[in-house]
């Protein structure tokens, strides 16, 4: 859902094709207010190459309920993702390095660790706030 541009779109289309009842379980790439404006995030987006649609929070509740969605609830994840990040890049800077380094080539994993230091620095900051939804369509 993160190069999705028009989420307000995408939730009242989930809606309509949602039965009556029906749950609606997603995840998708939040960002803190603050990223909106930062640099570092911008430096994030841009050496990972993709176009990423960063809500809010709070944008991102108000659009599901105004879509017509019940019981919103958002848990961010943004720890256990920090955390998964920096245990992973330890790895492949680590112990791992010789086998990434083996099956990615050089380029590549220089490439990787480019994009997991800024990524790091988002993470570190609060800004980048993987997210999972849920909401629930009135019955």
């Amino acid at each position: 859902m993160i190069h999705i541009p028009d989420k307000p779109a995408l939730y009242t289309e989930v809606l309509r094709i949602l039965r009556p009842g029906g749950t609606f379980v997603a995840s998708d790439w939040l960002q803190s207010e603050a990223a909106a404006s930062s640099a570092t995030m911008r430096e994030f987006c841009e050496v990972i190459g993709l176009t990423f649609n960063l809500e809010t929070p709070d944008n991102t509740h108000r659009a599901l309920h105004k879509a017509g969605f019940i019981e919103v609830a958002l848990r961010d994840r943004h720890a256990w993702h920090k955390d998964e990040v920096h245990r992973e890049s330890s790895l492949i800077r680590g112990s791992l390095k010789s086998k990434a380094l083996e099956l990615l080539g050089a380029e590549a994993y220089e490439h990787w660790l480019e994009v997991r230091s800024k990524e790091d620095i988002v993470l570190d900051k609060g800004e980048l706030r993987p997210t999972h939804l849920r909401a629930r369509r009135p019955g």
